[in-house]
């Protein structure tokens, strides 16, 4: 056990090993609550300026995913830095990915959900941390956080290229990631072999995952495209619908059969009724050349009991089907599918699929626009842009976009080429792929 710093924290339980210290539980002795110590020790006090520096910037960032920097002390005559964290009830990933225990979906969402925070610990300026498994947090509940997000990681291990390495160890249950994407591809397929995962899903990750390995894949195109493999509808849900199916169907043919025995026993009534009558004119009816009045009301009044109980069915029918739509008609909501174009087609792993929650711009379009009549549209110029700006226009006038990225004289990000070639007219709705240059 280690000796108190400062009089107020005190290691109790070491966690794990780090290069040059140490992470432990330990307790907050002023505050009597349980702390997380995050231990550097090095008789280089320049290094320890400069970490202590790196941690001062980093303890201004603040998110869900990042754990919480209570304090920072120093003791010099140790040379010993501490950072305490604040404290969660859970375990390392590392654990969990031996163990095995999460779902497909549960571990996809934890990915989905590190490349967003990691996103927007871009745009604070905290880059380069380290996404490996013993670095990273995961509660009770199923929650991920960074543990240490002030130091750079290696190159493996951060960025889009550590997520993708991450997603790999939690599907495939290793603690290594293979450099080659074949080992890679093998092992991901065994590991989901037997496993409740659709087989589109499995398609889409291999294809996400490859790009990553072939660094043909941004951070921002990596998380979209996981929103998209947890928007599948698993298993459990699929069962809900065909239970509610079920009951539905069972409800209907309750009422139509209770419509059924009504409709008869009144129709089966009026028949004893007039059968009774009916004998007193029999002899009357042997001699006429035609049907008797009464006989005429006997008919009519089977076929409109006959046609009554045929409308009722219709009608129940059509409210039990406007009663079973999950939303009422005319209602759209986030996730409703209005209009697509083209026409349906089988999703083919290798295609590029864009979500935005952008709303359409209501204004109308100027009367310059290359928009002609009829669902076709002209390819606009993305030649000389860069690789966002190209996206932005593509999406701009309704087109879907894939691109490529190779190496070329022209500056990294930029692209170099397009097809269709500008101004080539394509149905609404089309696709354009462009290259992006990796630079030389």
């Amino acid at each position: 056990m280690e000796s108190s710093i400062g009089k107020r924290y005190l290691p109790e339980k070491a966690m794990l090993p780090l290069p040059n210290g140490m992470i432990y539980t330990g307790v907050d002795l002023s505050l009597k609550r349980k702390v997380f110590l995050y231990t550097i020790d090095s008789a280089d006090q320049a290094y320890l300026t400069n970490y202590l520096r790196q941690l001062r910037e980093a303890s201004r960032f603040s998110g869900e995913t990042f754990m919480h920097i209570l304090d920072i002390d120093l003791d010099e005559k140790s040379n010993r830095l501490m950072v305490v964290l604040k404290y969660s009830k859970g375990s390392f990933l590392r654990r969990e990915i031996e163990l095995q225990a999460l779902t497909f979906r549960e571990r996809v969402k934890i990915i989905y959900e590190l490349s967003l925070a990691t996103q927007t610990a871009l745009k604070e300026g905290i880059v380069e941390f380290s996404v490996g498994a013993d670095n990273l947090w995961l509660d009770d509940e199923k929650h991920l956080v960074v543990m240490n997000y002030w130091e750079q990681g290696s190159s493996r291990e951060r960025g889009v290229t550590g997520l993708n390495g991450l997603l790999y160890q939690l599907v495939t249950g290793t603690s290594s990631v293979p450099d080659e994407w074949g080992t890679m591809e093998t092992n991901l397929r065994n590991s989901l072999r037997g496993n409740p995962v659709q087989h589109e899903q499995k398609d889409s990750l291999m294809w996400i995952m490859q790009r990553v390995m072939q660094e043909d894949c941004t951070l921002a195109s990596f998380t979209v495209h996981l929103e998209q493999l947890l928007a599948f509808n698993d298993q459990q849900t699929g069962e809900r619908i065909s239970s509610t199916a079920m009951l539905q169907r069972s409800q209907m043919e309750r009422i139509r059969g209770g419509f059924s025995h009504e409709m008869t026993r009144t129709a089966i009534s009026a028949l004893k009724e007039e059968d009774s009558e009916d004998e007193l004119t029999e002899h009357e009816e042997l001699q006429g050349s035609g049907t008797s009045p009464k006989r005429r009301k006997r008919v009519l009044m089977i076929g409109t009991a006959s046609a009554g109980f045929v409308l009722a069915t219709f009608i129940i029918i059509g409210i039990l089907n406007r009663d079973s739509d999950p939303e009422p008609a005319g209602k759209i909501t986030d996730t409703t599918i209005v209009k697509q174009s083209p026409a349906q087609e089988t999703l083919k792993p290798q295609e590029t699929v864009l979500v935005t929650d952008a709303e359409p711009d209501p204004a109308p379009a100027p009367e310059s626009s290359s928009i002609p009549e009829e669902g076709y549209i002209q390819t606009p110029n993305l030649v000389g842009l860069q690789r966002e700006e190209a996206e932005e226009q593509a999406l701009a006038v309704g087109l879907r976009y894939e691109f490529k990225m190779e190496e070329n004289k022209q500056g990294r990000g930029v692209v170099f080429r397009q097809d269709p070639e500008p101004k080539t007219e394509i149905p609404t709705g089309g696709r354009v792929t462009f290259w992006v240059s990796k630079g030389q």
